[in-house]
This record gives structure tokens, sequence and C-alpha cells, in this order.
């Protein structure tokens, strides 16, 4: 059956038909597309990772309808931005999820990495302390899975800043609490997949090891997929694959 996917959403596609096929529950899955900073509004990227994101999720349901549940999210990267909130998503974005039946916008999640960056600090202090994350001269670093020292937060007296990875971190956290909510439940499996630019590989990485080795805490497996596009188009990219049964 031909599917009229590209070379990312294939791999994507066939990854999922194997996580369904072993599933005891339906999977939980969440998109994440159209990546943008609001001084700059839509880029190629946002366009591009949005429009695949949701034509997978249109595939995805027709494929296995009742096995998954579909959400679809959109990052706003605002940590520079002057407005605290109110950041309208572009209209070309808000276009491209006219054009697909499968999209209800009131269901569309919309996160902000400057709330991401706020939360990440409270999670931090209720978590440590813990095995993975070691304190030196005012510096919080997290034991990565290739054994580096990742520098996730700095101590300057009574004020803690958030690195890349604490930020990813909290958001992934955040997306998965979303997933419980939105379906009451711990039980089904979740994939979070989020489309990045290739220069942010590192930090969303980083960041997805530091969410499953000390942020979510879940009964049910969660994995976290990092699509990066190398290029607008996707063309050329690159996908990791993170599972919290690494931390068990």
């Amino acid at each position: 059956m031909s599917l009229n996917l590209n070379s990312y959403q294939t791999n994507l596609y066939q990854k999922i038909e194997q996580e369904v096929e072993t599933a005891k529950h339906p999977l939980a899955i969440y998109l994440e597309g159209g990546h943008f900073d609001p001084r700059l509004w839509a880029t190629p990227f946002s366009i591009n990772s949005l429009n695949g994101a949701i034509d997978l999720a249109s595939t995805l349901v027709r494929q296995f309808k009742k096995r998954i549940r579909i959400v679809l999210g959109v990052l706003i990267d605002d940590l520079d931005s002057k407005k605290s909130k109110g950041i309208l998503i572009p209209e070309t974005l808000e276009t491209i999820f006219t054009q697909y039946p499968i999209v209800k916008r009131d269901r569309v999640l919309i996160s902000s990495e400057r709330n991401a960056k706020n939360r990440g600090i409270q999670t931090l202090k209720r978590k440590l302390p813990h095995e993975l994350i070691t304190e030196e001269n005012d510096n919080l670093y997290f034991l990565a899975d290739d054994s580096q020292r990742v520098l996730i937060a700095r101590i300057c007296g009574n004020t803690w800043i958030a690195h890349c990875a604490t930020i990813m971190a909290q958001h992934y956290a955040d997306v998965g609490r979303h997933l419980d909510q939105r379906y009451h439940r711990q039980t089904y499996p979740q994939i979070i997949i989020d489309f990045s630019e290739y220069y942010d590989r590192i930090k969303v990485n980083r960041g997805a090891e530091l969410a499953l080795g000390v942020f979510i805490n879940r009964t049910e497996a969660t994995q976290i997929w990092n699509v990066c596009f190398n290029d607008p188009d996707g063309e050329h990219y690159s996908i990791d694959y993170f599972t919290s049964n690494d931390y068990e």
C-alpha cells in the first residue's frame, strides 16, 4: 500500500507501526512541528515541519484508527521575546491548521520555552538530590548517556538560571503530563515526536535524556523521538530515539 510519505515520515511511520503491533494499550502520540521565534515569524522550517507533522498524523489516524491517540503541538521560542504573554501563532501556520480535517484547532497544544524555563527550575529543586545530578562551583550538571556532564543550571545566590537541556526537559515533561490528562490515565505508552532544526540537535537530545532520566515519572513507558532537519525541507535529517526503559 502506497502511503505517499517522504523519507523521514516513512521512517517514523514504520517505527510507530512496530510500536502499535507490540503495545497492549493504545499509543498516545504527540507530534510537534512549526517551531518559531515570534521575532522572525514562520520560517520555511516552521512551515514544512508543521505540514510534515500533520500530514503524518493524518496517515497514522487513517491506518491505525483507535489503536492510537494523536495530539498536535507547536513550541514557541519566546526566550528573547519582549512579550510575556499573548504571542499569536503566525497566520501562515494558522492557515496550515485549516487545511487538514484532522486538526481541531482548540485542541492543538501551544507551548512556550519561557514558561518551560521557569517551571524547569522548580522541577530541579524538587528532584534534588538525584543520582544523575551533581553540583560544582554553583553549577548543576547532569550525567548524560555518553557519560558527559551536561550543564543544566547555574546558581547565582538565590537565583537559579536554567540552561537549554532543562528547558527542553521541562517541555517534554509538560507534554507528557498533558497527554496523561487528555486521556485520563497513565496506562497509555507515550511517544513524543519533536521536529527541530539541526543546530538544536544537541539541545533537544540532552533535554530528552534529562526528561527521561530525572523529570518524567510514569507507570508506562515514555519515548522521545527527535527529528532534526538539516535543510528546510527535511530531505536531509537525523532521528534520535530515547526511551524511559533505559533509565529503569
